[in-house]
């Protein structure tokens, strides 16, 4: 139960008094008005159905600021779609060169698919491979040495014998 209320003009006289409980109803009746016309609810919860941009489900949700459907994978998708769209990269999509499945949402620079037997062939073959081509690069590298250092020390005994 509300009490009365007393209104004061500016000079500290009693100007009126009114009924506490009457206009705390009244105040809360014109609330309530402006809740059910503001959100168009009458006791009822509001629904939005939405069909999510990743997975393709369609689903009806309560919240209204849903985005999907809600389930882990496509939240996380979503929120790296965002970061991806704010700092303006794009979504790859790639093949693994290994056993040629097809990888959404690759990282860049991804070759492989996330199956270490995948990661672990792509590696020895890249590292076979660097071998090979190194091994020859080193190899004429050595050859080119060999034959510099033949001509200096021709040089150095000749320049010794004439000195």
């Amino acid at each position: 139960m509300i009490g009365d209320i007393r209104v004061y003009n500016s000079k500290g006289k009693l100007t009126k008094t009114v009924d506490g409980q009457k206009h705390y109803d009244n105040t809360f009746k014109e609330m309530i008005k402006m809740f059910d016309a503001d959100h168009n609810v009458m006791g009822k919860t509001q629904t939005k159905t939405l069909k999510c941009p990743v997975c393709g489900v369609i689903v009806t949700d309560r919240r209204m600021e849903a985005q999907s459907c809600g389930s882990a994978l496509c939240k996380t998708r979503m929120v790296r779609n965002k970061a991806r769209e704010k700092r303006g990269h794009t979504q790859i999509d790639i093949n693994c060169s290994e056993c040629n499945v097809f990888v959404e949402d690759a990282r860049r620079g991804q070759v492989t698919c996330s199956d270490l037997e995948c990661k672990r062939k792509r590696r020895n073959r890249m590292n076979a491979e660097s071998y090979k081509k190194h091994y020859w690069e080193r190899k004429k590298r050595e050859q080119e040495m060999d034959k510099t250092n033949k001509r200096t020390r021709v040089l150095r005994d000749g320049q010794d014998a004439i000195q």
